[in-house]
């Protein structure tokens, strides 16, 4: 009971508010949740590797501030985002040329929307994996 106190202690310590275990405990129940998804459920690996990588993506990589209401918001609003722009590179992959332009195109224009909002400067780097 005592070694259970001290590894909290030492834990919120380094960790104050427990938000980095947060974020890891999020990512240990979504990332294989959605690999399975996409793998037993679905039954396409293709899909069950590009779910396990956007989740890791939404999960880890974009970090919200503000409430709880205010950080679901920003998740659908990135899982929008970002569910739209692999449509268009899906739409994009026909042809090399368009995919490069686009890609330059939507890098340039995720990244300047970062200075309008910080909600779009944290979500920039999982826009641009997706």
């Amino acid at each position: 009971m005592r070694a259970d106190r001290n590894v909290i202690a030492w834990l919120g310590g380094h960790d104050p508010g427990f938000r980095a275990l947060r974020r890891a405990g999020r990512a240990a129940v979504v990332m294989p949740a959605m690999f399975g998804l996409g793998d037993v459920v679905i039954g396409n690996p293709t899909v069950a590797t590009f779910a396990a990588f956007g989740s890791f993506a939404m999960v880890l990589l974009a970090d919200f501030a503000g409430p709880a209401r205010q950080r679901v918001q920003a998740q659908v609003a990135l899982a929008a985002a970002a569910s739209a722009l692999i449509a268009l590179g899906t739409i994009a992959s026909n042809h090399a040329a368009v995919a490069v332009v686009g890609m330059g195109v939507v890098g340039f224009v995720v990244l300047f929307s970062g200075v309008v909002s910080s909600v779009i400067a944290a979500a920039a780097t999982p826009l641009l994996l997706s």
